[in-house]
């Protein structure tokens, strides 16, 4: 890309994703190398860094790289792009189960008076962790704020309010509450990407539905071009054995050696990632790095 004179973030970003889908851990370093220190990409650059160690379940290093991102975003003086990082690291580690660090990122990101991305991913966290009170509010706000933003009313309040409901142990509600986000659901918004999907998932196995729960979670692995590397995404690799093995069938599963994750939380299959991507979905077509011959 520099040779040819090309050197902006959304061509860092694809780089970094496309070798990602394509296990090029060199070409993803070399992304990263090659925006340090500048403004307005470094942390970007870093919090994709930081999805990926969370989607291999090394969460101590996703979050190293969730404080770097926050540290290069002050530096750049962008106070809403680190509150948005703290943001969605709130979020990751709700979802992976991890409360105590998922409530105290969520309330140094409101410290820093977040814009409406971050506050939909802290939103997100505190329905997770069960601060439903807090969640609630934050939703008032945004359905107050965005009466007509289509993405928050039909995306992202529905999911929300459907992860409160879980956490009230009321699965079936939670259901009914994501229909509204079907048409919606296979979009990447802000911080996360099937989030609808995920959630459906997670109610329909705590209500005891383990084929339609196994349903939801094999939508989301057969989108690996639009999952790259949200770690939501590992997640439903681990959901989808557990639903499987709730309805009776083979679980699509690693092989035996199970570790837990350095940082607690979601317990950790080792190789869980590498070993499902080519088992429970296709693997990445070899032209991804295609696209960039139009430049």
């Amino acid at each position: 890309m520099k040779d040819k004179h090309f050197d902006n973030l959304v061509l860092h970003t694809m780089g970094y994703q496309i070798a990602f889908l394509q296990d090029d851990e060199a070409a993803m370093q070399q992304q990263l190398e090659s925006v340090a220190g500048k403004a307005g990409m470094e942390y970007t650059l870093l919090a994709m860094q930081a999805e990926t160690e969370a989607y291999f379940g090394r969460l101590k290093q996703a979050r190293e790289m969730s404080q770097r991102t926050v540290a290069a975003a002050k530096r750049d003086g962008a106070p809403d792009s680190a509150a948005a990082s703290l943001a969605f690291a709130a979020a990751r580690e709700a979802q992976f189960g991890n409360n105590g660090e998922a409530k105290d990122l969520a309330n140094q990101a409101i410290r820093l008076s977040p814009g409406r991305d971050a506050r939909v991913a802290i939103a997100v966290a505190l329905a997770h962790v069960g601060e439903t009170a807090q969640a609630q509010r934050m939703v008032d706000q945004l359905n107050s704020e965005f009466p007509l933003d289509t993405i928050i009313q039909n995306y992202w309040l529905p999911t929300i309010r459907a992860t409160m409901a879980l956490s009230h142990g009321n699965a079936q509600q939670a259901i009914t509450l994501l229909e509204v986000a079907t048409p919606y659901e296979m979009g990447m918004q802000a911080f996360s990407i099937m989030q609808p999907i995920y959630v459906r998932g997670l109610a329909y196995w705590k209500a005891g539905q383990g084929q339609e729960a196994a349903a939801q979670f094999k939508k989301m692995l057969a989108h690996r071009g639009l999952a790259v590397n949200a770690a939501v995404e590992a997640l439903a690799q681990l959901q989808l054995a557990r639903a499987e093995a709730m309805s009776g069938d083979k679980p699509c599963r690693p092989g035996p050696a199970a570790t837990q994750a350095s940082a607690g939380g979601v317990p950790e299959v080792e190789g869980l990632s590498w070993q499902l991507r080519s088992v429970c979905r296709p693997a990445a077509p070899a032209n991804y790095s295609a696209i960039f011959t139009l430049f």
